[in-house]
């Protein structure tokens, strides 16, 4: 009986022991939602294990880390709340600060300041190599909100790098990064330059259930291939987003993202692109062009890009622009005081983005009844720069030649031309696009980029559109129809360069339909070049429309 006793009272020393040690990590608090333990200090954050499913933690001050770094877990599973408080100069010698946070955990309202993440392929240490790497995560599952980064991350040999997480299949709302994210995959000590890499200043790749909403980024994004300003590689939903800064690859950089196959709605990129077949807002390279995209925009002043496989080009991001493509009232933006816009969230001072906005052209109200009236040059520009017309009725009413150096009417997938332009028989003659000099690829070129509505009674005469390497969809009429086009016909020239794809006379790419068109269009493209020549360069090919 005695024997048993002693037994009794061993084993609630040990729970009392347990709790207290458990108690001594924090500063307070049980973990429980409504009292969730309490960080305060440097070693508390150090220690604790981030783990236990469920298990809720708040900062009650901030912490200077002093050049120490948190040697991650590979799972965090609990609910993580900065209270607006700051991590301060933390290094972190391993790919993350919090390594993989899954889909039923959480970190809100947490800044990390200064902080650095230096990775790079070690024998000690193989999950660097070909993997991921980003400040709070290396990939994130869960949530993150109302979080942001200053600081640095400088990897080599990795494949998925963002500022804030390299692989995203979570949510990640009003965030922001500011600094520089370094991933350049060849260096002094060689690489494969085969293996698939995609870097950005906040999310290395947004997988197909990755939502980033309301965030930005800013610095300096730098690698070899992949690299976008905001986003490597999208695959899943990005909205409500921009990146200011300099983006610096070698192949296919993106001043917001560099391939997008998922959907991009209301952002824009005001940044410095380098590298060959750069896009001002997605870049020309990979699968850029088979995702989608609505209300976004590049400034060409800052990224120096006349082409993108996505958005519109437009000088300047001024009020009566962004009303002009979509952003009439929406109540996320702020047009900020002698800046660009703004997210509400940042608190700059600026005024909310006008309500509405009328394009002027000849005559006529959108209808079908009463279309828009094209009778000179000025309305055609207008239109290739209005996407909130796109949608409209336009008739052409009279011949005309084309303003010089010409931009697409309707873009890509989410942003094409969707409304009727009825030629009445009418001329257009001269449409220049691209030149021999800038060696840009020219993707969805012609007079219309992209159409999913309806063009009828146009001719084109003497067109010239001159596209670089790996130029895409090309057509003197369009570079994509998916919608109808009939009684049409152009003349003229299309001489694009090596390892284009789907280039013809009138259409580059067709899933619409094409009703007593012509055209006798000479088509030159260099070598490696495929699905070249004809009326059409491709009839329904096996990829979305």
């Amino acid at each position: 009986m005695k024997r048993r006793t002693i037994r009794f009272v061993s084993l609630w020393a040990i729970v009392l022991s347990t709790s207290l040690n458990v108690q001594a990590q924090f500063a307070g608090g049980t973990g429980e939602p409504n009292d969730p333990y309490l960080i305060a200090t440097a070693e508390q954050l150090l220690a604790v294990d981030f783990n236990e499913p469920g298990t809720c933690f708040r900062l009650c001050n901030d912490i200077d880390m002093e050049g120490r770094g948190r040697r991650w877990r590979d799972s965090f599973r609990g609910h993580l709340d900065g209270a607006g408080f700051e991590v301060q100069n933390a290094v972190c010698p391993r790919p993350s600060f919090f390594g993989i946070i899954e889909s039923e955990a959480s970190i809100s309202n947490l800044v990390l300041t200064n902080v650095g993440v230096v990775t790079a392929t070690s024998p000690d240490y193989p999950g660097d190599q070909y993997g991921t790497a980003g400040t709070f995560a290396m990939e994130n599952y869960g949530t993150i909100t109302n979080c942001g980064v200053t600081g640095i991350v400088s990897t080599w040999r990795v494949g998925r790098v963002g500022g804030i997480v390299g692989l995203n299949n979570g949510t990640i709302v009003n965030c922001y990064f500011d600094g520089w994210v370094l991933a350049p995959w060849e260096d002094v000590f060689g690489g494969d330059a085969s293996e698939p890499v995609f870097v950005g200043g906040l999310v290395g790749v947004n997988a197909y259930d990755g939502l980033i909403a309301n965030s930005l980024a800013g610095g300096t994004v730098l690698g070899n291939r992949g690299v976008g300003g905001l986003v490597g590689s999208n695959w899943g939903t990005i909205r409500n987003c921009y990146f200011l800064g300099s983006v610096l690859g070698q192949v296919g950089a993106g001043g917001l993202v560099s391939e997008n196959t998922g959907h991009l709605q209301t952002c824009y990129a005001a940044s410095e692109v380098t590298g060959e077949m750069k896009g001002g807002l997605v870049g020309l390279a990979g699968d850029a062009a088979i995702g989608s995209a609505s209300n976004c925009l590049w400034d060409l002043f800052n990224t120096n890009c006349e082409r993108s496989a996505a958005g519109v080009l437009v000088l300047g991001l001024t009020a009566d622009t962004l009303a002009l493509n979509g952003w009439a009232g929406d109540p996320n933006w702020i047009l900020a005081v002698g800046d660009y816009p703004r997210l509400v969230w940042e608190g700059k001072p600026g005024t909310a983005v006008p309500p509405s906005v009328e394009a002027t052209f000849s005559g006529g109200s959108g209808t079908e009844n009463d279309p828009y009236v094209i009778s000179s040059r000025t309305d055609l520009r207008t239109l290739s720069r209005a996407s909130i017309y796109w949608d409209k009725h336009f008739l052409l009413a009279n011949d005309l030649d084309m303003p010089s150096n010409a931009y697409p009417i309707g873009i890509c997938r989410g942003s094409g031309f969707s409304g009727t332009f009825d030629g009445n028989g009418h001329v257009i003659r001269n449409l220049r696009m691209g030149s021999q000099s800038s060696g840009t690829p020219v993707w969805n070129g012609g007079l219309f980029g992209y159409i999913t509505g309806e063009v009828r009674n146009l001719i084109l005469e003497d067109c010239e559109i001159i596209g670089g390497v790996n130029s895409q969809r090309v057509g003197a009429l369009a570079g994509t129809n998916a919608g109808v086009v009939t009684n049409c016909s152009a003349t003229g020239s299309i001489s694009v360069g090596e390892y284009s794809q789907f280039i013809g006379e009138l259409i580059g790419v067709n899933f619409g339909e094409i009703n007593d068109c012509t055209a006798v269009v000479t088509v030159e493209a260099g070598e490696g070049s495929s699905e070249i020549g004809g009326l059409i360069g491709a009839e329904d090919p096996p990829f979305p429309r």
